[in-house]
């Protein structure tokens, strides 16, 4: 998604005052709209995946002072089980994706993928969700049954790990390098190569600071909130409190 398609999405819905909206788009389509929202802020914008925490979200243009009614956003949540779970494989994200894209449907059509258990829950487009409940019948070698769920189960939603570290201050790199154990080097590396996202926006600068509620993602190694500083250690080092998504 480029910055001139987002504009004219948000022109038209400010136009015809009706709402708009993107596929998913990834953390980097994402990180395009927020160095534009402050701009496209007057038609209305929200981004959302289906439930919080999602790193794979839509962008809606318009709102109900706008368009003078109100709209969900055009997502169904779908649920992929086994026939007979006591006899299914083990399954995986990857697995459960590359069965979805099997049926030929563009990835943007899909959101987040969470697996429970050998069991997912997909988050796709509603003009898709209809198709995939039709023909999505097999994970790999495993039979499946696939419905649409009115609400995700408390079970399927994000689940923290608490974690407090020590580190030597509260920047972008040396809490990245704390919690999975990287060398800074290899840290620093991550967030130049445009690998590191601060609330869906890309960041290249390993000294920021972290912020209370501020939720980092890592490609290659997975997101977490940083939730606050505890205090200092006698060696003037600093306990920052994290929540870890698993």
């Amino acid at each position: 998604m480029t910055e001139k398609r987002l504009r004219e999405l948000a022109e038209r819905a400010y136009s015809t005052s009706r709402y708009i909206y993107t596929d998913f788009m990834d953390l980097a389509g994402q990180s395009i709209f927020h160095s534009l929202e402050q701009e496209l802020r007057y038609s209305g914008t929200e981004i959302f995946g289906g439930t919080d925490g999602c790193e794979r979200c839509v962008i809606r243009f318009g709102n109900e002072e706008m368009c003078g009614y109100v709209e969900d956003f055009p997502i169904v949540i779908l649920k992929v089980a086994p026939v007979m779970k006591k006899f299914a494989e083990e399954l995986t994200h990857r697995d459960f994706l590359g069965s979805l894209m099997g049926l030929g449907i563009e990835r943007e059509k899909i959101g987040d993928i969470i697996v429970k258990e050998k069991e997912a829950y997909v988050f796709a487009k509603e003009e898709i969700s209809g198709y995939i409940a039709e023909n999505l019948d097999y994970v790999k070698h495993t039979h499946v049954k696939t419905g649409i769920c009115e609400t995700l189960p408390d079970e399927a939603k994000p689940c923290f790990k608490e974690v407090r570290l020590i580190v030597s201050s509260n920047r972008l790199d040396a809490v990245i390098s704390g919690l999975y154990k990287l060398s800074r080097d290899a840290s620093l590396n991550l967030i130049r190569a445009g690998k590191v996202y601060i609330n869906g926006i890309e960041t290249t600068s390993n000294a920021k600071s972290l912020n209370s509620r501020d939720v980092i993602s890592v490609r290659g190694y997975g997101k977490f909130i940083f939730d606050d500083e505890g205090g200092k250690t006698k060696k003037d080092r600093l306990y920052v409190d994290l929540r870890v998504y698993i």
